[in-house]
């Protein structure tokens, strides 16, 4: 909300743009009033309200946390008060009876060491003209209508209530606020989806619904974990599951809370959502503009190294070197040029700058002294990865990319929407940024987190999955935490190589699926699932396709 702005009462109250600059939406204020004796969950009411597909903003406004005694007494002063009410009338009060229930729930949880903090929410809603900013009020006074009750601010009260939205405190504001009573896990677990700190002082980060049902689920990643080690963790569920949301609070709040930076690598360009909030260093990755050497140094031994090339090679080849007579000359081959380009070196100290191109290794495998099989061999690979071969710029060449961290605090996006049509690039830049990442990650035992969204992306190739596989085993050493992220649980343990990836994983958190549950009844890996923790999969919501 640019500019100024001024408050109009037709058809509804709320602020109109004044003057420049121009094409600034209308905006209506709304607050709570009531909330309701009803049940609220990681789903509901918050999450119904974020699901409406048109610009709206929410703050919650904490301005009170009740002293024990304080709350204690609040609460048997109301079930005192409705139980005097109930007593003296002949009709059915549902209502009463219900908050009454409610007051005596949260004194448990009073006693069991939680708080009573004060609670209210603001609303507002945006449109480019009065019928829509209309229609899109009502919509969410609908949708929230079960839970709490909502109504647009009155007059000035619109620019009040627009306040709350800026950094004011509420005791600083000319309001009248409209406060209601919420305990800390009811008041965790209903913002907990959106990244919220929680009041409680138990550490760790909201996670959601336990495997037995249990609200909410909070793990520590950092300070319970075995000798200091990192957990790795696979998320799986199906487009508008909710997954990229999730994962972008949870490494806001890494981030926000405990300092825990991240590299986050995915296909869609939904990190511009972090970028924009946290002002993150993000590369788009491109065909045309980018440039990445395989033959970087990732590993400090020469052995190490040679394989994690040879990997790199077999994905753009599309073909494996070994396994019969052929491709066993050729890998003993390739293996053999390397070997003259690394040896000597000490790759610990080897810059991206030092390392050799592939016309170097072409050149080697050309010399007149080597075998016509190894000739052919050069030719095949300077036909695809030299000149204008379909990975010639991206693959032959100095990498462009600094990998390095400036500070060990600083967060890092790698996006590679710019070349999505291509599959093979995909999965050789998905490679190529984690094994980069590897390098610098194992020169430390700092906490981060490596998040690798659309994973399946490199594990259709055999060669970059046995490599995610092997970084995945070394980075938890080092204290990275790895997320894979992908569609289908059934993806992970239909094959006997990506069943490894999945054991390495210990922590999985499960979305909405979109077919493939039977994967949780009969797999192995399954069998203390019971029937609850199925029938919870299969009720879990999915929020739209986007």
């Amino acid at each position: 909300m640019r500019g100024e702005y001024r408050i109009k009462a037709s058809p509804l109250w709320h602020l109109e743009p004044v003057g420049r600059p121009s094409g600034r939406p209308l905006v209506s204020l709304l607050g709570t009033y009531s909330f309701k004796s009803v049940e609220w969950t990681f789903f509901r009411p918050l999450a119904l309200l974020f699901a409406l597909s048109f610009p709206l903003a929410l703050a919650v406004d904490i301005p009170k946390t009740w002293q024990p005694h304080e709350a204690v007494a609040k609460l048997e002063g109301v079930i005192t008060a409705m139980q005097a009410h109930l007593a003296t009338t002949r009709a059915l009060d549902t209502a009463s009876q219900l908050q009454i229930a409610d007051c005596q729930a949260a004194l448990a949880e009073l006693h069991a060491g939680q708080a009573l903090h004060d609670v209210q929410l603001k609303v507002a809603v945006a449109a480019d003209d009065l019928a829509t900013l209309k229609a899109r009020v009502e919509e969410v006074r609908q949708r929230l209508k079960p839970f709490l009750g909502l109504r647009v601010a009155l007059g000035s009260e619109q620019v009040t209530t627009a306040r709350y939205f800026s950094t004011q405190a509420t005791g600083r504001l000319d309001a009248r606020p409209s406060l209601w009573p919420m305990t800390s896990p009811a008041l965790a677990l209903t913002l907990g989806f959106l990244g919220i700190r929680k009041l409680a002082p138990r550490p760790g980060i909201i996670r959601g619904m336990s495997a037995g049902g249990g609200w909410p689920y909070i793990y520590d990643d950092w300070e319970t974990s075995a000798g200091k080690k990192a957990v790795h963790e696979l998320w799986v569920g199906a487009t508008g599951s909710g997954k990229t949301f999730a994962l972008n609070c949870y490494l806001a709040r890494s981030l926000a809370h405990y300092g825990i930076p991240f590299d986050l690598l995915e296909p869609m360009g939904h990190g511009r959502l972090l970028d924009a909030a946290f002002h993150i260093a993000a590369y788009s990755l491109s065909a045309r503009r980018t440039c990445l050497n395989p033959h970087d140094p990732v590993y400090p031994r020469i052995g190490e190294q040679i394989a994690h090339v040879i990997r790199l090679y077999e994905t753009f080849l599309q073909r494996p070197l070994g396994g019969d007579p052929s491709s066993n000359i050729q890998a003993a081959l390739l293996s053999q040029a390397l070997y003259r380009h690394y040896q000597g070196k000490d790759l610990t100290r080897m810059t991206p700058a030092e390392a050799p191109l592939i016309e170097d290794v072409v050149d080697t495998l050309s010399t007149p002294r080597v075998r016509e099989m190894a000739r052919e061999f050069a030719e095949e690979i300077a036909g695809l990865a030299i000149g204008s071969g379909p990975y010639g710029h991206f693959l032959n060449g100095h990498t462009s990319v600094d990998f390095s961290i400036a500070g060990e605090e600083q967060p890092r996006i790698f996006t590679f929407h710019e070349m999505e049509e291509d599959k093979v690039l995909v999965a050789i830049a998905y490679a190529q940024v984690l094994a980069a990442l590897m390098r610098t990650a194992l020169s430390n035992d700092s906490p981060r987190v490596i998040a690798v969204d659309e994973v399946c992306r490199m594990m259709r190739h055999p060669s970059l999955l046995r490599f995610l596989i092997n970084a995945v085993k070394t980075l938890r050493t080092r204290r990275k935490k790895v997320i894979v992220i992908d569609q289908q649980m059934r993806v992970f343990v239909a094959d006997p190589q990506a069943r490894l990836l999945f054991e390495n994983c210990p922590i999985r958190v499960i979305f909405a699926q979109r077919g493939g549950e039977d994967v949780f009844a009969h797999d192995p890996a399954f069998a203390p699932y019971t029937a609850q923790h199925r029938k919870i999969i299969a009720e879990l919501q999915r929020y739209g396709s986007s």
